[in-house]
């Protein structure tokens, strides 16, 4: 079937990515599973039929997403498509792309924020060297895999914030960073993470809540054009969601 005819536009379909994540973790069923969408271009050509199949063909076909008889290897794929039909339905965050810089682990940077009515905004950043944002790394033990990805943080926040905890909601992904260009050096993968503590916007008292460990400290962000950038994507939920 030619390519410049298909029966469903390739942005109508996701693209599953499951790649190990590092030289040291490829003998461990860790792996990411991203939804993609994208607008097709066509440059021509023909899919191969069975006739002409050889060593190199996929034997790739059109899905209309209505015929059953579709033989997958597993169909973890299909909410992904779900997924991504909604998002070309009615986008909840803009177009985002992977930031082409290196990692060689699983791990996320988080932007943690504490919002009052006023509209003062606090960042949570770690206090050792120069301050910056929190990096969590994702343990590859078995019970840390089977915990999932956010396990780490929530591990973090139980240890810089005193009992009792205020109420956390994770909202999901700014964006990322990879490039997989050095076999077993680069091969991780690092998660912009958004958090907010307490309830966003609505919280009476003025002052983050103290906390328990030195390794952290609230910054309040006095920059206007920074502090409406990110209480306009926390005012309209305007991330990447994260099942994990």
């Amino acid at each position: 079937e030619s390519l410049q005819t298909p029966k469903v536009p390739l942005f109508y379909l996701c693209l599953a990515i499951c790649c190990k994540l590092s030289e040291q973790h490829r003998n461990t069923d860790a792996f990411a599973t991203a939804a993609l969408t994208s607008h097709v271009v066509f440059l021509g050509g023909t899919l191969k039929s069975l006739r002409d199949a050889d060593e190199e063909s996929l034997q790739a076909q059109w899905w209309d997403r209505k015929s059953p008889a579709l033989p997958l290897r597993a169909r973890d794929i299909v909410p992904l498509m779900d997924l991504a039909l909604q998002y070309q339905a009615k986008p909840c965050h803009p177009p985002t792309l992977p930031v082409e810089l290196p990692c060689a682990m699983i791990c996320q940077r988080l932007l943690v924020v504490f919002t009052v009515s006023s509209g003062a905004l606090w960042v949570l950043l770690g206090a050792a060297r120069s301050p910056h944002l929190p990096v969590v790394v994702s343990g590859m033990s078995p019970s840390a895999l089977g915990s999932g990805l956010l396990v780490g943080v929530h591990q973090l926040l139980q240890d810089c914030l005193p009992p009792p905890r205020m109420m956390v909601q994770i909202h999901g992904l700014l964006g990322l960073q990879h490039l997989g260009n050095e076999p077993g050096q680069s091969d991780g993968i690092c998660f912009n993470t958004v958090v907010t503590i307490g309830d966003t916007g609505q919280c009476s008292q003025e002052n983050p809540p103290e906390l328990q460990s030195k390794a952290f400290c609230w910054w309040k962000v006095e920059d206007e054009d920074l502090k409406s950038r990110v209480l306009q994507r926390l005012s309209t939920s305007s991330f990447i969601p994260v099942y994990s």
